[in-house]
């Protein structure tokens, strides 16, 4: 149902496999990959830990959450925006 795969680019492979009891429906990753945040088909989230494979409820999530996009102060965590240049 809900699927987390990490990918490994240079070697072509899964990384990690991660299977969750419901379906995902949004995730948030940090900018090194190695951690993120997502929301399941039940309105619940989780911090996903990938270095170590450990998922930990988010007990105070908000009902209605406010994302306008993924980014730190401003920048945007998206590398292919980030390295975007302009000719």
């Amino acid at each position: 149902m809900g699927h987390i795969i990490y990918f490994h680019v240079e070697e072509w492979a899964k990384a990690i496999d991660y299977r969750h009891h419901v379906g995902v429906t949004a995730i948030y990753g940090d900018p090194a990959g190695t951690r993120l945040v997502f929301m399941d088909a039940k309105s619940k989230g989780y911090l996903y830990n990938a270095v170590i494979n450990e998922v930990i409820p988010i007990s105070d999530l908000p009902a209605r959450l406010s994302v306008e996009g993924p980014s730190v102060k401003g920048r945007s965590n998206c590398i292919s925006l980030r390295n975007k240049h302009h000719y």
